[in-house]
This record gives C-alpha cells, sequence and structure tokens, in this order.
C-alpha cells in the first residue's frame, strides 16, 4: 500500500504544484507508524493462542495508544490520581510478566516491588506525581506524534526514532516470547 501511495505524487503533479518533500515526509512517516502498529499486534498476537483473542489484544492495544491522549483529559491531574494510576499500572506489568513467566510469584514480586516504589516516592514527595501520570501516557500516543510530524511540514527526527524504537522494542518481545514456546 506504500508503494501505491508513493505514485500518487506523480499523478497529482499532473493537475498543479506538488510540494514533495512534505509528501514524501508524511509518506514516511505513515510507513513508520505502520510498523509500529504492526509491531505491538504481532507482540499481541505471540502472546496468546487463539486468533481471535490477538486480534481483540492488538485492536484493544491500538486503541489505547489512539486515545492516549483523551485519556490524560479525564485523568485528574492531581497527585492521588496520579498515584493511584501508577498503582493500577503496576499491577498491569504485574499481570503482563505473569503472562511472559506463567510463574505467579514473579508477577506478584514484580508488582509489589513497582508498587512499593511508587508508595516510597509518594510517600517522599507527592509534588513528583502532579501531571507526571498525563506527561507519561502523553510518550504513548502514537498518533498524536504522527499528526504533529505531518503537519510540521518538516521530517521530525524524534518521531522517526520513536516510531522505529517502538517497532523493535515490540519485535524483541515477540521474539523473546515465540522462543519461550
Amino acid at each position: 500500500p506504500v508503494a501505491v501511495i508513493s505514485l500518487v505524487p506523480f499523478i497529482l503533479k499532473m493537475y498543479g504544484n506538488v510540494d514533495w518533500f512534505s509528501i514524501y515526509t508524511a509518506i514516511a512517516m505513515f510507513f513508520l507508524l505502520i510498523s509500529a502498529m504492526t509491531s505491538i499486534c504481532m507482540f499481541t498476537s505471540s502472546l496468546c493462542e487463539s486468533q481471535i483473542i490477538a486480534a481483540v489484544l492488538g485492536s484493544g492495544a491500538l486503541i489505547v495508544c489512539y486515545f492516549a491522549s483523551l485519556l490524560t483529559s479525564v485523568i485528574p491531574k492531581t497527585e492521588i490520581a496520579a498515584f493511584i494510576s501508577f498503582l493500577v499500572l503496576s499491577a498491569l506489568v504485574g499481570l503482563i510478566s505473569y503472562g511472559f513467566t506463567r510463574n505467579l510469584y514473579i508477577a506478584l514480586s514484580v508488582s509489589a516491588v513497582l508498587m512499593a516504589v511508587v508508595s516510597i516516592i509518594y510517600m517522599n514527595d507527592r509534588s513528583v506525581f502532579l501531571n507526571v501520570f498525563g506527561k507519561t501516557v502523553d510518550h504513548v500516543a502514537l498518533f498524536d506524534r504522527f499528526a504533529s510530524s505531518v503537519n510540521s511540514k518538516v521530517f521530525d527526527v524524534k518521531t522517526a526514532v520513536y516510531y522505529l524504537s517502538v517497532a523493535i522494542f515490540f519485535n524483541v518481545l515477540t521474539v523473546q516470547t515465540v522462543e519461550k514456546r
């Protein structure tokens, strides 16, 4: 599909002026976004045996990435809301570690350590948690980066490196998961 889209500017050139750099920057960012999304879905597919569950997990992960910026507007920016949100994330990391290891003790240990670290930080300095969850979730938003890089008419190297990092990270996790089977 990206190769076909790359031919469209030549057709548009017949009917007027074309900003080649902006078009091919957008196509490159689109390719990198699709690569990151594909690697996320491959990872979720490697976690389970059923194709239907894999499709639901992959779609759910992409929906979370899409609505990440809306999530920051829904969650209050107070310290206690960020603290509770990080505790929930700690539990989710424990659940994911259970999916990797199939060892309940490791999963509970990971969750307990993360929750203890978050609690200690919260008890020492609550101001650290002020709006930190919103900033953290903004880093997960794949689609917001795409929109800002395409609209800026400049090749955003930070966004390109981010998409490549996400793709490589989830591909490595996929390989690790498949090799453990």
